[in-house]
């Protein structure tokens, strides 16, 4: 089911849920109403025909079994060997971890035009975050900084690099302006290297740290007209790649 497709609740009575057979083998939702509220669910996995819905006194055992299930899941989890990543060091790792989540990026975006629930293979989690963490490993080595600082310096480069490929056609359209692009970044995000994209990096730097310090703080600390103002500060960022792009 795409972002923009809703697959409402077609019957009431009996309480069981007829939606559009396209929604069967995606993730779905449905609202119902029920003593004067409306209820919402939503599944994946499961055809929607086959819930049932009845009113119950006692959540206590459904908790249960929900915490003993995600604990099973967890300890199996817990149990599988950690995957062996082929060898890489400093920027290698970077890249590795840039390729793979711009992989995956792309995988689902695929699925969501065509109309498809995303899969993952078992592994794919696991392979992402022994990335990760190889890549933390080599920014504290490469910096002399802690983890936590390191891994603040990943996240900014590796969520960069993300908007970089969701907002720009040339991006993906030029393998060339891609690969600069990405190179620049790491070079100047985690080499402290001049670069010719220096106002966009810099631009991105601004935006992401208020971005962190607004998903940070309470929300009644910051009105609405200051989450404007820190969206206010993209444009910048692309029109500082925009003249990157026109300066090559």
């Amino acid at each position: 089911m795409s972002t923009g497709t809703r697959c409402r609740l077609i019957s009431t009575s009996p309480p069981t849920l007829g939606l559009n057979p396209s929604c069967v083998s995606a993730a779905w939702a449905a609202w119902l109403p029920a003593d004067g509220r409306t209820v919402t669910l939503v599944g994946r996995g499961a055809g929607p025909g086959s819930v049932r819905l009845a009113p119950v006194d006692d959540l206590a055992p459904y908790l249960r079994a929900r915490n003993e299930m995600i604990g099973r899941l967890g300890e199996a989890h817990r149990r599988r060997p950690p995957p062996v990543l082929p060898p890489a060091e400093g920027l290698a790792a970077y890249r590795a971890l840039i390729d793979e989540t711009l992989g995956s990026q792309a995988r689902l975006l695929a699925a969501l035009q065509a109309d498809r629930t995303p899969r993952h293979t078992a592994d794919e989690g696991a392979v992402q975050d022994a990335m990760w963490q190889r890549a933390v490993g080599e920014q504290a080595r490469l910096s002399g900084s802690t983890r936590p600082e390191a891994d603040e310096i990943v996240t900014l480069v590796v969520n960069h690099i993300g908007h970089l490929a969701e907002r720009f056609l040339w991006f993906a359209a030029d393998p060339a302006l891609r690969e600069a692009a990405i190179d620049e970044t790491l070079r100047y995000s985690v080499l402290g290297e001049d670069v010719p994209s220096r106002a966009a990096q810099r631009a991105w730097r601004r935006y992401w740290n208020r971005h962190l310090s607004l998903i940070s703080a309470e929300e009644e600390e910051y009105p609405q007209t200051l989450w404007d103002l820190h969206e206010d500060l993209l444009p910048s960022w692309q029109d500082a790649w925009r003249a990157w792009t026109q300066g090559r």
